[in-house]
């Protein structure tokens, strides 16, 4: 799979089933005292890496939200990307309305 095709809701999918493998095995290797604080290490890092991710997705899924409301208030003012100009000062490309 390309980096191109891949959603953020893809990639949440697939670092949840990295987490459930971890996790599995964490309560494994709880069962045996030697390792238990690894175990309990395991389960804590898996714990924080999907609340992480969901942050990240919830995030998102807030700045989406918003989208509509920011092509409805600027939906009237013709947007295009200017070139970046010569001077050495700033090479950034700019958003800029267009006159129309």
């Amino acid at each position: 799979m390309a980096v191109a095709d891949l959603t953020l809701e893809g990639l949440v999918h697939d670092l949840n089933n990295v987490f459930q493998t971890i996790g599995e095995s964490a309560e494994l290797l709880a069962e045996d005292s030697k390792w238990q604080k690894l175990a309990h290490t395991l389960q804590r890092s898996v714990d924080r890496g999907q609340r992480i991710v969901h942050s990240i997705l919830d995030t998102n899924r807030s700045a989406t939200d918003l989208a509509p409301c920011w092509r409805t208030q600027f939906s009237s003012a013709a947007i295009t990307w200017s070139a970046p100009t010569a001077r050495k000062s700033s090479s950034r490309m700019r958003l800029t309305p267009s006159s129309v």
